[in-house]
């Protein structure tokens, strides 16, 4: 046998670790061991007021006064209470007037200002420090405040925070209501079947600060609070954490009483097969507890149907079907 040059041995070498990575990121699950529920509920109105107060202390002066933690209550537990998370790069704003319109239907609603979200400085590079298990860690701070607020409890979210009510549809079983609203799983841009091996490279990789319009950049139209960049790293952590909802989805139904998955068609922003994939998998285990529903594309809903100063805001067609699927 003739002897093989060690320059073919060592480029085979180098082939096989490369395909052995690109296997790894393509098909490995991700771990979500640091991504469990520790639950710790509210005693009381009272304690759940206070709770609110100490994470306030957290909106220090580099958050936009529009930004910070803001809860609307009746001064007193209601029978229902709504959490709400807002999306990737806005902050607690952008559910105003959906929360106002929300309370005046007799519910206390809390709005949380999600990590590395809605600084003064909106050129910021502080999104790219976000990691899932802080989403985690405020999605159960949220619910566990919402405990003392009111009886039943509901949960929305828009974008990563739609990913956040995922997360809670699948952990906690003390949350009567989840409405998932395009929720980040993938992005629109990638395949669904690259989306883990994209949003590995994303947490390995050095972080981009990416302009949402690389026309328009710092002069994107729309809320003035909002970042015109995001992160790479950001997204690919909130990719992380519905690919681990995913996987438990697969072996367990949601701990929730019963969850909604809605979808905008021709989402700009986030990939649907994702989401409609989860939503398939939990039917499996649990039919009767899980909702679809679809904004058409005549509508001309944008992925953001919440702020009001989005240029196609569309509140009177958006806000209604989402609120009504807050109650059950």
């Amino acid at each position: 046998m003739p002897e093989i040059p060690a320059r073919s041995t060592a480029g085979a070498l180098t082939c096989a670790v490369l395909l052995g990575s690109m296997c790894w990121l393509a098909l490995a699950p991700f771990d979500g061991a640091d991504l469990r529920s520790h639950a710790h509920p509210s005693s009381s109105f009272a304690d759940a007021l206070r709770r609110i107060d100490s994470l306030a202390t957290t909106d220090d002066a580099g958050v936009d006064p529009r930004c910070r933690v803001r809860v609307f209550h009746h001064g007193h537990r209601t029978g229902r209470v709504v959490v709400l998370f807002h999306g990737l790069t806005n902050c607690p704003q952008q559910f105003d007037e959906f929360a106002r319109r929300v309370h005046t239907r007799g519910a206390n609603v809390l709005v949380v200002r999600l990590p590395h979200h809605g600084l003064t400085d909106r050129m910021t590079t502080d999104l790219g420090r976000l990691r899932a298990a802080e989403l985690t860690a405020m999605a159960d701070f949220a619910v566990d405040v919402a405990r003392g607020l009111g009886d039943s409890v509901s949960v929305a979210g828009l974008s990563v925070g739609g990913t956040m009510a995922l997360w809670i549809g699948q952990h906690r079983a003390d949350v009567d209501r989840v409405v998932a609203i395009a929720p980040l799983l993938g992005v629109r841009a990638v395949a669904a079947s690259l989306t883990t091996s994209a949003a590995r490279l994303a947490m390995v990789l050095p972080d981009q600060a990416m302009w949402w319009d690389d026309e328009k950049q710092a002069n994107l139209p729309g809320p003035p609070y909002c970042y015109p960049r995001f992160s790479t790293r950001a997204v690919g952590e909130t990719v992380r954490l519905g690919r681990a909802v995913a996987e438990w989805a697969r072996r367990s139904p949601p701990a929730a009483a019963s969850v909604v998955l809605v979808t905008v068609a021709n989402d700009p922003a986030v990939s649907n097969p994702p989401i409609e994939a989860l939503a398939a998998a939990w039917r499996q285990k649990a039919p009767d507890r899980i909702e679809t529903f679809e904004f058409p594309a005549d509508l001309g809903i944008g992925h953001d149907m919440i702020d009001p100063l989005q240029p196609y805001a569309r509140l009177d067609v958006a806000y209604p079907p989402l609120i009504e699927r807050l109650w059950r």
